[in-house]
């Protein structure tokens, strides 16, 4: 990604497939997770939450943390991390090996926001993805007659 492509993002705002991120925390697996989640989608850290960018210092100690990150799912995700400028930018694809666990929670992306999954919502995305079979699903209204 070059500078002008980066600007024409951070002109955008955050939404469905952008986060900003002032810096890393500690939490940041979760943000991976809901985007591999979801569609897939950038985090832009170095750039707070008006789209001012504040630029990250150390790039190199950033990128071995957003990998160890990625890599602390479960199932572990690949993501692309490339400086640009001042900015790392995150890129998550949409995954193909759903869903992914941070520290044992699921989470999506909804809108601008990454939200914890409710434990309907697990469910259905299980069911969805082919993780829970029909057939081997407990029917609550099945009675053994004796």
């Amino acid at each position: 990604m070059h500078e002008r492509e980066l600007k024409d993002l951070i002109s955008l705002g955050e939404g469905q497939s952008v986060e900003f991120k002032r810096s890393l925390s500690d939490d940041f697996s979760r943000e991976i997770s809901a985007f591999a989640n979801s569609l897939g989608g950038k985090i832009l850290i170095g750039v707070d939450d008006y789209g001012s960018v504040v630029g990250v210092e150390h790039h190199n100690p950033a990128k071995a943390k957003i990998q160890n990150s990625a890599r602390s799912l479960e199932p572990p995700v690949r993501v692309q991390v490339e400086s640009v400028g001042k900015v790392l930018v995150v890129t998550v694809p949409q995954s193909e090996d759903c869903p992914h666990a941070s520290s044992g929670r699921f989470y999506l992306r909804e809108g601008a926001t990454c939200q914890q999954m409710t434990r309907k919502q697990i469910q259905e995305y299980f069911f969805r993805e082919g993780l829970l079979l029909f057939d081997t699903m407990i029917n609550p209204d099945f009675k053994v007659m004796r």
